[in-house]
């Protein structure tokens, strides 16, 4: 599925028409391009993603600006958020796309990954190039997208609440999708069994 793609979801649920990429000359494809990588951003930074799952070992750099810290480590082009450094024994810190720790590289990294930053070149994808994705997460990204449209392409407080409802809906069911809520389930009073 391509950003476009995910885009056009999003430009379906607030009523607009579909974009045939971010570069089109119209109001919904500039409101898109404005706004897509930071919907999705938000998306893929909220919750820790099966499927934007990546490790690696992080080899010293070969300066370290640091004073409180021994060593420095760069942080991979794709790493939107650290989760975790299972191998070190002291504390850690990131910034400025760097991993500070006081612990000898090299230092593993469990981190979630962008998935529109391509592995191999470091570079965002364009509008249309395919990103693997799954169908819940891309509607929960849509769904945002949509939200962070509503007010200006609509001009509808009432259609930005809607759209708030949308975006959570699809935010759960992309978490159900992923394994990390569990659906809450509700038995119909008709389908009861008397003991």
């Amino acid at each position: 599925m391509t950003p476009v793609e995910i885009a056009n979801i999003g430009l379906i649920a607030l009523r607009q028409h579909p974009i045939a990429s971010f570069e089109e000359d119209s109001a919904d494809a500039r409101t898109v391009s404005a706004l897509f990588f930071t919907a999705a951003t938000a998306v893929l930074q909220a919750w820790e993603w099966n499927e934007c799952y990546a490790d690696v070992s992080l080899p010293a750099a070969a300066t370290n600006t640091s004073t409180i810290f021994a060593y420095v480590c760069q942080l991979p082009a794709d790493c939107l958020r650290v989760r975790s450094c299972p191998n070190l024994l002291g504390t850690w810190r990131v910034g400025q796309r760097n991993l500070y720790v006081n612990d000898m590289p090299p230092i593993t990294v469990i981190y979630t990954r962008d998935l529109f930053i391509n592995q191999t070149t470091g570079v965002r994808v364009q509008g249309g190039e395919d990103v693997a994705i799954s169908a819940p997460l891309a509607n929960a990204i849509a769904m945002q997208l949509a939200l962070m449209m509503t007010e200006q392409l609509t001009g509808s407080a009432q259609r930005y609440g809607d759209m708030a409802v949308l975006a959570k809906q699809a935010l759960t069911a992309a978490k159900v999708a992923d394994n990390m809520e569990i659906a809450q389930v509700v038995t119909r009073e008709d389908d009861w069994v008397d003991v």
